[in-house]
C-alpha cells in the first residue's frame, strides 16, 4: 500500500509569493521584496494592516489573481514521479471561499492528486485524520504547520523561503529543509540530494 503524501499549494506546487508580491506592488505602489517576507503574513513582514491586506486579497481575486500562479519549477513533473509511490494529498490553509478557482488552478496545470482539503488556516495533521488520512510525509512552507505535523510524527520537507528561516532544523528530527523539487523527490525516493 502507498504511503501517505500531503503537499501544500502556495510557495509549493505555486509559486504563489512571485505573483503575491507583484500584485501588492500593483496595489500598493511600492516594491516589496522576497528577502523582506521574514513572516509568513505580508501584513506582518511589510507593516500593512488587516484591513489594507483584506482589500488586496480581494483585488487579487476579482482580477484573476488565483488562476495567474504558475507552478513551482518542477512541481507538476514531480507530482507525476511520485504518484506511483504515493498517495498524493492536495492540502492548502487557503480559505474555502477559494475552492473553486483552486480546482481549476489544480485542473489547469493537470496536477494530479488522490484527494484534495481546503484547512481554512486550521491544522493540517487534525483536518486530515478527521477525513480518515494520516500522512507520513508533507511537503509545506508554513512553519506552524511544518511543526504540527512534525509533532505527530509526520516528516515534513520544509521547502527553504526567509518567511521560515527563523527554525532550524535540528529544532525538529521530523523536519528537513530543501530547496525545491529537486531534493524533495530525491528524499522521498531514497536517494541522496
Amino acid at each position: 500500500m502507498k504511503q501517505i503524501l500531503g503537499i501544500d499549494i502556495d510557495g509549493v506546487l505555486g509559486n504563489s509569493d512571485v505573483k503575491f508580491r507583484e500584485g501588492m506592488e500593483r496595489f500598493f505602489n511600492r516594491e516589496f521584496r522576497q528577502e523582506d517576507v521574514n513572516e509568513f503574513n505580508y501584513e506582518d513582514a511589510f507593516n500593512l494592516s488587516r484591513e489594507e491586506m483584506h482589500r488586496f486579497w480581494d483585488d487579487f481575486s476579482n482580477n484573476g489573481g488565483w488562476l495567474e500562479i504558475e507552478p513551482l519549477a518542477g512541481a507538476v513533473e514531480s507530482i507525476k514521479i511520485l504518484k506511483e509511490s504515493y498517495r498524493i494529498l492536495i492540502v492548502t490553509g487557503r480559505p474555502l471561499v477559494l475552492k473553486d478557482v483552486t480546482l481549476e488552478w489544480l485542473g489547469k496545470y493537470g496536477i494530479e492528486h488522490d484527494g484534495f482539503y481546503m484547512t481554512n488556516f486550521k491544522d493540517k495533521f487534525e483536518h486530515l485524520l478527521e477525513n480518515g488520512h494520516r500522512p507520513e510525509w508533507f511537503i509545506e512552507d508554513h512553519l506552524g504547520f511544518s511543526l504540527g505535523l512534525a509533532r505527530n510524527g509526520v516528516k515534513v520537507l520544509l521547502f527553504d523561503y526567509p518567511w521560515n528561516r527563523n527554525l532550524k532544523t535540528e529544532d525538529s528530527e521530523n523536519i528537513f529543509r530543501v530547496n525545491g523539487w529537486t531534493d524533495a523527490v530525491n528524499i522521498l525516493n531514497g536517494r541522496k540530494g
